[in-house]
């Protein structure tokens, strides 16, 4: 009896906040992620995306038990990594205040004008 080799493992990135967790009733297109027990899945390119949104291709499952489990899922996404918790919103924009010039200068119209120079268009 010979010994066997040592395991190979791939270690995942981790993801930050989990993006939502599938749902059926989402259209998925190709670059969309979900989450599943702490897993990060990305919709696969196209052709394979065509599958992200059907039954039977849901992240992380498998139909069937034993030897005869199928994973369809492995088709249409692929595993970008791990995660916890959710994605923080992003913070309120903010608006900066500009100048006032005073009213609308004249209008553009074909003329010379020199550096400084202000004009409106409609």
């Amino acid at each position: 009896i010979a010994p066997t080799s040592s395991p190979n493992f791939d270690s995942l990135d981790y993801a930050g906040g989990c993006p939502s967790a599938y749902d059926s009733g989402v259209e998925y297109m190709e670059g969309d992620k979900t989450s599943s027990d702490g897993l990060v899945y990305q919709c696969k390119s196209f052709p394979s995306s065509q599958h992200c949104s059907q039954i039977g291709y849901e992240p992380g499952t498998s139909i069937g038990s034993g030897a005869q489990a199928a994973e369809f899922w492995r088709e249409a996404w692929s595993v970008v990594g791990y995660c916890s918790g959710s994605i923080a919103p992003t913070s309120s924009p903010v608006f900066v205040s500009l100048a006032n010039v005073g009213g609308c200068p004249d209008e553009w119209s074909v003329q010379t004008y020199e550096e400084g120079d202000r004009v409106s268009s409609t």
